[in-house]
């Protein structure tokens, strides 16, 4: 097999952390080093959280991603996995928004979700945008042409907005 680019997975070191996780881990912003970065790493991601407003089936499709965001740290790669993840769970949360407000089954497919959800007055002009830029997102992550390698910090900022949108999209369900 040709050299990969990230850590080659094997039963001696599935349980190690990845050298690239913990080298951007490692140090803090104020360029000190951190002394468990796996530590430093599993808060960040467990503080994202969806309310108690999002349907358990939303709830439990956002733990799978982020959990595969969390074990990033030990295989690089999963931190984009867990983020294309991520952008399936936005079209899911839209649905069920659909659902639970009685849209017709020939809008729940994401786009006309989004637009459906618009035309209610759900979304406002500035929601609407971002949700579309989230199926956007969706539609790269669902068809990929290579492997995408992403930052942790990157993946994690996401994680906070892809909660917050979610559980925006909920409050007044």
């Amino acid at each position: 097999m040709p050299e990969i680019g990230f850590k080659k997975l094997t039963s001696s070191n599935w349980l190690e952390p990845d050298d690239t996780s913990l080298k951007l881990l490692s140090t803090t912003a104020s360029g000190n080093v951190h002394p468990d970065p796996g530590d430093r790493w599993i808060n960040f991601v467990l503080e994202p959280t969806l309310s108690d407003d999002v349907p358990i089936e939303v709830c439990r499709l956002f733990e799978v991603a982020r959990s595969v965001i969390a074990y990033g740290f030990l295989f690089y790669p999963l931190f984009a996995m867990g983020l294309e993840q991520l952008a399936r769970v936005s079209e899911a949360a839209v649905i069920h928004r659909c659902i639970i407000e009685g849209a017709p089954k020939s809008k729940l497919k994401f786009d006309r979700a989004i637009e459906w959800l618009y035309r209610k007055s759900i979304l406002n002009s500035d929601q609407r945008k971002t949700w579309h830029s989230m199926r956007t997102a969706r539609n790269v992550a669902s068809h990929p042409k290579s492997q995408m390698i992403l930052p942790p910090g990157v993946v994690l900022g996401a994680v906070e907005k892809f909660a917050s949108r979610i559980n925006v999209l909920f409050s007044d369900a």
